[in-house]
């Protein structure tokens, strides 16, 4: 696939439109935005902008003018220049270099308590990162609604968060909540993490009961069933009944 001029990789920046004057145009922008950025402020989070993003790619025949400029922090423009792109997100990525600090993976069927389980357990300074959670902020919409739309935008966050993991942060642990009922699944992301796995494994009917107030979007008895029959049990993994 011939690459856009815009990415070119044997170009200079000067050249791809982002010498002196980018870089002037670039500061009044961030100074326009009060270095904020402006996916982040939009849902009343206030982040550091480091970025300025064109709102239409060039590459799709934008412009430098300030009306399609904006201040983005780095998580929000990666993850709309992936979107851009058109790259689909791994689901189970593989990682170059592996974290800097421990990664636990807890997996369990919907309605596990998985998300109860890490909040009980992790510390002040550990990173929590849950799909549904990333979704519900993405979507404005409450956990565990309908929103398949925002799914692409939540995998690329979640595992962009993780990559980063593999560069010093403040962070002492990472836990990372998933379903993954097969052996496979958990092998993958355990040796993409170097991750402990912990699995929480109630009854199929206790988690029934426990999901029978959810949303009615999703048949959640037959993901729950589904959970089970697919289920595989593996090595070296801490099964917790609840």
């Amino acid at each position: 696939m011939a690459k856009s001029k815009w990415h070119d990789g044997s170009k200079t920046t000067t050249e791809r439109g982002y010498g002196y004057q980018w870089q002037k145009l670039r500061k009044l922008v961030l100074q326009r935005d009060s270095y904020l950025c402006q996916e982040c402020y939009s849902k009343k989070k206030l982040t550091p902008a480091t970025d300025v993003d064109h709102i239409k790619p060039k590459s799709a025949g934008g412009t430098d003018h300030e009306d399609n400029l904006q201040s983005l922090c780095k998580p929000c423009h990666d993850l709309k220049t992936s979107l851009e792109s058109g790259a689909r997100p791994a689901i189970i990525p593989n990682f170059q270099k592996k974290p800097l600090i421990p990664v636990i993976l807890v997996c369990g069927p919907s309605g596990a308590g998985k998300s109860t389980y890490v909040k009980h357990n992790a510390g002040s300074h550990d990173l929590i990162l849950d799909l549904d959670e990333i979704l519900a902020r993405i979507s404005g919409q409450e956990l565990h609604t309908d929103y398949d739309r925002y799914l692409k935008m939540a995998i690329q966050e979640r595992n962009s968060r993780l990559g980063a993991l593999a560069n010093p942060s403040q962070y002492h642990c990472c836990w990372l909540i998933v379903g993954a009922p097969t052996y496979s699944e958990r092998r993958k992301w355990k040796e993409s993490l170097n991750a402990d796995v912990i699995i929480l494994m109630p009854s199929e009917s206790a988690c029934k009961e426990r999901v029978k107030n959810r949303d009615k979007y999703r048949n959640w008895d037959t993901i729950i069933d589904t959970w089970f029959q697919k289920y595989s049990q593996g090595r070296d993994e801490t099964i917790i009944k609840t």
